[in-house]
C-alpha cells in the first residue's frame, strides 16, 4: 500500500493522510548503489488527495527486498493528459543540510563508524543506522554533510566504500 503523510509526521504505523493505490500511475523506485534512491509516479489531477500531494510531504512505499520506505516529495510537475508527475527522494537525503563539523573515527568497524558519524551531526535528527562492515579503519571528516560522508566514494575520508574495479 502506498500512503502519504504530513511533512512533520514521525509515526508511520497508520495510513496517514490517505492511500494512493487506486489512482497512482507507474510508480517507479530507483536505487543506485551509493547513489540516488527515489520514487517517481504520475497521479490524476482529479483523483482523491491530488491537491494534498505537496512538496515536503512524505510518501510510504513498498520497495522490493526491503520493508516499506519513506520518500519526501521534492517535485510536483504538471503533465499532459490530466496528470501531474511526482518525484520524491528517500528521507535519508534530509541529512544533506546537516554538517559533520569535525569527527575522527579511530580504528573502528563499520557499525561503530555509522553511529559516530550520525552522532557528530551539527543538528539533532531522528536517523540511526548500522553496518555489516567488520574491517577496522580510521577516518577524519571535517565540514562534510552526512549524505556526502556516506555516499561519496571519491572523498579521501568517507564512509562510502569505493566501487570495485575489474583489472584486465
Amino acid at each position: 500500500m502506498i500512503t502519504f503523510y504530513s511533512k512533520h509526521e514521525t509515526d508511520f504505523s497508520h495510513n496517514g493522510l490517505g492511500c494512493l493505490d487506486n489512482y497512482i500511475i507507474n510508480p517507479l523506485v530507483c536505487e543506485e548503489l551509493n547513489g540516488i534512491f527515489s520514487l517517481k509516479f504520475d497521479y490524476p489531477i482529479t483523483a482523491p488527495h491530488a491537491d494534498e500531494l505537496l512538496q515536503e510531504r512524505i510518501v510510504r512505499c513498498p520497495v522490493p527486498e526491503m520493508p516499506p520506505q519513506l520518500f519526501r516529495i521534492s517535485e510536483r510537475e504538471s503533465a499532459i493528459g490530466g496528470t501531474f508527475h511526482i518525484v520524491a527522494y528517500h528521507v535519508f537525503y534530509d541529512l544533506v543540510q546537516n554538517l559533520i563539523e569535525d569527527t575522527f573515527v579511530i580504528n573502528r568497524n563499520g557499525n561503530y563508524a555509522v553511529t559516530q558519524l550520525l552522532g557528530a551531526a551539527q543538528f539533532p535528527h531522528p536517523f540511526t543506522g548500522d553496518s555489516d562492515i567488520s574491517a577496522i579503519n580510521s577516518a577524519r571528516l571535517v565540514r562534510k554533510n552526512i549524505v556526502e560522508a556516506f555516499l561519496n566514494d571519491e572523498l579521501d575520508n568517507s564512509f562510502a566504500m569505493p566501487k570495485y574495479k575489474v583489472k584486465t
